[in-house]
């Protein structure tokens, strides 16, 4: 569950009270910290409360001046608050939108495509479906091309691929269709 920092902030001490100080005890440090994750109990404060702890403890052992122990529960409240009001705001889920297929006029054959990169290998792909007016697949095809070309140019391969495709099957009127809008509005000049 998400919560907005105010309501973070509200859980702190109730959480504090009653789950790391009720009675619960963990063998080390690791299974503190797999507790609070899977608990969901607040690891931002549990970092905040965490660090003055240690700070406090290697202060006292270097013999160095450091601030009193009630005050650590305040300490870490304040900095998780300049924590949190510092953080972006959560973003909103994105909206789908579904893209339904649209039959080309009658005579006329679609030719759609799309285009993949595969950046860790620097190789890219492109697809190609012509269908007709009742969607029935004609034909299809993928390419792999051994550079990470840039989507754009990716698309024009698979647009000019296609295009080759319908004419090599003996198709004279196609409507193209691809991602690209900027090639999609080039290619209706």
């Amino acid at each position: 569950m998400l919560f907005g920092h105010a309501e973070k902030l509200t859980l702190i001490v109730p959480m504090w009270s009653s789950g790391f100080r009720s009675g619960i005890q963990f063998g080390d440090f690791k299974e503190l910290v797999a507790w609070i994750l899977k608990e969901n109990n607040s690891p931002e404060y549990f970092a905040m409360i965490v660090w003055p702890i240690w700070n406090q403890r290697n202060q006292v052992r270097l013999q160095h001046p450091c601030c009193a122990l009630h005050l650590i529960p305040q300490l870490s409240k304040d900095q998780l608050e300049e924590f949190l009001a510092m953080q972006p705001p959560p973003k909103p889920p994105p909206i789908l939108t579904r893209v339904c297929w649209r039959p080309p006029p009658p005579g006329f054959v679609k030719v759609n495509f799309d285009e993949v990169v595969f950046s860790e290998e620097n190789k890219a792909g492109a697809g190609i479906v012509i269908r007709n007016r009742e969607g029935f697949v004609l034909s299809s095809q993928s390419q792999q091309l051994n550079q990470a070309y840039s989507p754009s140019a990716i698309e024009a391969i698979a647009t000019h691929t296609g295009l080759q495709l319908a004419t090599k099957l003996g198709f004279t009127q196609a409507v193209l269709e691809g991602d690209s809008l900027t090639l999609m509005s080039s290619q209706q000049h």
